[in-house]
């Protein structure tokens, strides 16, 4: 069931399953900003320190990141999408899809026609997020994307991440140094902003009694981030210790961009579930 709210002040719409999981997403960037299970939890983190403002990104949730990851490239920070009115398109039980034209505000940014969909699903212990891009102009474009999924945990110092051993990275915090995971379970001591490319899902998170499974389809790459507590000292929009409550593990593709003719489509998955 879906039902109109406001978070922080913003438009929202607040998706129920039969089964009593939930999820809100403001309409702002199709940006979802809360995920509970059946019978659990907040899995998101989302700053206090968000401005909430029209117009402006929120710190947190799942920050829809198109067409453009990071700055690589000339755009704005991660691109346009998390910020554009996207509109409800389709609901379903326990989903909900959300649709994104370019305009002449996107193409004054950017100069190509396109469609973007966001499909939110929930049911028990599961969250389902797709992204699909279609190129809808007369001209081949290449994009880079992302599912900036930040996880809310107990303690960062307490958390372990299983499924990157072995695993080739750019080391983003130390100038996109080329780095291989020599780790059986990544954990967190300092600021990490890694890119992990061609990965092989499942991942599997651990935070003292709770665990989640974390699986991706058409993202090749996983951005890991956690930006420590001087580069969090550095930002506006999060508390001092937001770090520690904070783990970002991003179903991407930075290092191998998405390239559509006209006419076609590319679409991009990612599934979160909570393990018993």
């Amino acid at each position: 069931m879906l039902s109109p709210t406001s978070f922080h002040g913003l438009p929202a719409v607040l998706l129920r399953a039969a089964d009593g999981g939930r999820a809100t997403i403001v309409l702002q960037g199709a940006h979802l900003v809360s995920w509970i299970p059946a019978g659990g939890a907040e899995w998101l983190y989302v700053s206090p320190r968000s401005p909430f403002r029209p117009g402006e990104p929120i710190r947190g949730g799942v920050p829809l990141v198109f067409p453009q990851f990071a700055t690589y490239g000339t755009l704005p920070q991660h691109g346009f999408a998390r910020t554009q009115g996207w509109r409800v398109a389709a609901e379903s039980p326990g989903g909900v899809s959300f649709h994104l034209e370019s305009s002449a505000a996107t193409r004054a940014l950017w100069p190509h026609d396109f469609t973007a969909e966001f499909a939110v699903d929930v049911r028990g212990d599961h969250l389902g997020l797709a992204l699909q891009v279609r190129n809808s102009g007369a001209r081949d474009f290449a994009f880079t994307a992302a599912l900036h999924t930040y996880l809310s945990v107990s303690d960062i110092a307490a958390i372990r991440l299983d499924g990157l051993a072995g695993g080739a990275y750019v080391d983003r915090a130390n100038n996109d140094a080329p780095g291989r995971e020599t780790a059986a379970s990544l954990t967190v001591t300092q600021e990490i902003d890694r890119v992990y490319t061609d990965v092989a899902p499942p991942l599997r998170l651990t935070d003292k009694s709770r665990v989640l499974e974390i699986s991706q389809t058409g993202f090749r790459d996983c951005v890991i981030w956690n930006p420590g507590p001087q580069r969090t000292a550095r930002m506006a929009d999060m508390e001092p210790d937001g770090y520690r409550r904070m783990f970002a593990v991003e179903a991407a593709t930075v290092a191998h961009p998405a390239t559509l003719a006209p006419g076609a489509a590319w679409e991009g998955a990612q599934s979160l579930r909570q393990s018993a």
